[in-house]
C-alpha cells in the first residue's frame, strides 16, 4: 500500500466519521426539539384551561352589570314617560 492510498482511506475514514457524527448530533438535536415541543404544549393547554377559567367570573360580572343597566334604562323610561291627562281619559 502506498501513500496515495493511505491518504485517500484516512480521508474517507474522517469524512465518514464526520457524516456520521453529524447525523448522530441531528438526531439528539430533533430530539430535544420534540422535547421542547412537547413542553410547549402542555404549557399552551395550562394556559388555555387558565384563561378559561379567569374569563368565565368576568363573563359572568359583565353579565351583570348589562342586566343592572337594562334595568336601569327600563326603570329610567317608566319614569319618563308623560302620565296620561285627564282629556285623554275622558276621550275614551
Amino acid at each position: 500500500m502506498n501513500i496515495t492510498d493511505f491518504v485517500i482511506n484516512f480521508s474517507l475514514l474522517l469524512i465518514s466519521l464526520t457524516v456520521a457524527f453529524c447525523g448522530y448530533y441531528v438526531y439528539l438535536l430533533i430530539q430535544d426539539w420534540r422535547k421542547v415541543l412537547r413542553q410547549t404544549s402542555a404549557i399552551l393547554d395550562d394556559t388555555k384551561l387558565v384563561s378559561s377559567s379567569l374569563a368565565s367570573p368576568f363573563t359572568s360580572f359583565a353579565e351583570l352589570f348589562a342586566t343592572f343597566r337594562q334595568a336601569l334604562l327600563f326603570v329610567n323610561d317608566l319614569l319618563s314617560r308623560k302620565k296620561p291627562t285627564k282629556k285623554l281619559i275622558a276621550k275614551k
